[in-house]
């Protein structure tokens, strides 16, 4: 995650970085921890998924 994003992160999310292996093996992970997720986690989540899918797509 570019550092200039960091600030935009909500509550709750950490960001913890990657090193080693190929680049196509350093993926995200979204950890659920317990309880429930605040709204912004979850947009957040939603968002991800949403632009990994039109990353994917082929052209």
């Amino acid at each position: 995650m570019p550092a200039a994003l960091t600030d935009a992160v909500p509550e709750g999310v950490a960001i913890r970085p990657v090193r080693g292996g190929a680049q196509e093996q350093r993926r995200l992970l979204l950890a659920r921890f317990p309880g429930q997720p605040r709204d912004a986690v979850l947009l957040g989540a939603e968002a991800l998924r949403s632009a990994a899918l039109d990353t994917d797509a082929p052209p």
